[in-house]
């Protein structure tokens, strides 16, 4: 099948085919949650004759979080979007920024075992403790995190530039499934926490920071690092909140996910399984 996909921003796209050999799987490693700012990150592994850019390749920003990582991550440097990266012959595609069924469904989890606290794996698939027997990769070991501060929820990116802390709970978090959502995390949905803006400083790393505003939204924007990619918290002073990207937390929130949220728009690929409550656009009032 024949599939198109892109940033939040539309600058970059491309297109795969997705065939009998490709694979589809959900990565919960801390990396990936770090590079995409959500609790895990599903690719389709497409050969790389099935794949081709069709604008914005070379402004990608490639990012490579480890020496001994595979490969280079990349980002979009408008929407800060994460997009496909070659490994070995093959392209790693987030399903996340897919605008169309591809026809094939998630296999397995990997790197279950360092998936965050206040997430949890409801669904049937087979799971890895790191990469798949038959993959043959060795574990790569991530970055370092900053230490946190007694009864401080802390928070960075993957290149460790920016450092934030949040001072107070979280009001609630929401599973978010709406297509800005999806696209701008290149993930099958966001999670987010909410607190108050006051709530959350920026350590260092604030210069480092870029946004996009979504041009037909009222409020929604991304806010990434421009080094890496990473999404990192969104400051509102007008209505007063921070809408924080769970996957950028370096410790426990004590706050799970209350919901999901727009489930109207959740991708084709992806089965809600828990048991939380679902609502077709927003929260109720």
């Amino acid at each position: 099948m024949r599939c198109t996909g892109g940033c939040l921003c539309g600058y970059v796209r491309w297109e795969a085919v997705t065939e009998d050999q490709s694979e589809m799987g959900h990565c919960h490693c801390s990396m990936c949650r770090k590079a995409h700012g959500s609790p895990f990150v599903t690719f389709v592994s497409v050969k790389s004759t099935s794949f081709q850019w069709l604008t914005g390749e070379q402004a990608l920003i490639r990012y490579r979080a480890t020496s001994d990582s595979k490969f280079d991550r990349t980002f979009c440097p408008r929407c800060g979007s994460a997009g496909p990266s070659p490994v070995d012959g093959w392209i790693a595609v987030p399903a996340g920024g897919l605008d169309s069924d591809p026809g094939t469904r998630p296999m397995f989890h990997m790197f279950s075992a360092s998936k965050p606290p206040w997430f949890e794996i409801t669904d049937a698939l087979v799971r890895y403790d790191e990469y798949p027997e038959r993959r043959r990769l060795p574990a790569v070991k991530p970055p370092p995190v900053p230490a946190a501060p007694p009864n401080v929820v802390t928070g960075s990116c993957l290149c460790g530039a920016v450092v934030f802390h949040i001072t107070t709970s979280f009001r609630t978090a929401y599973n978010c499934h709406c297509g800005r959502c999806r696209k701008g995390r290149a993930a099958a949905h966001a999670t987010n926490g909410f607190v108050p803006a006051a709530a959350v400083s920026f350590v260092s790393g604030q210069q480092n920071l870029e946004r996009y505003k979504v041009p037909d939204a009222r409020f929604f924007a991304q806010v990434f690092c421009r080094t890496c990619g990473s999404i990192m918290p969104k400051l509102d002073a007008e209505r007063d909140v921070a809408v924080v990207p769970y996957g950028s937390l370096d410790v426990d929130p004590r706050t799970a996910a209350a919901s999901h949220i727009y489930v109207a728009h959740k991708a084709a690929w992806f089965d809600v399984t828990d048991s939380l409550p679902q609502f077709r656009e927003g929260p109720p009032k």
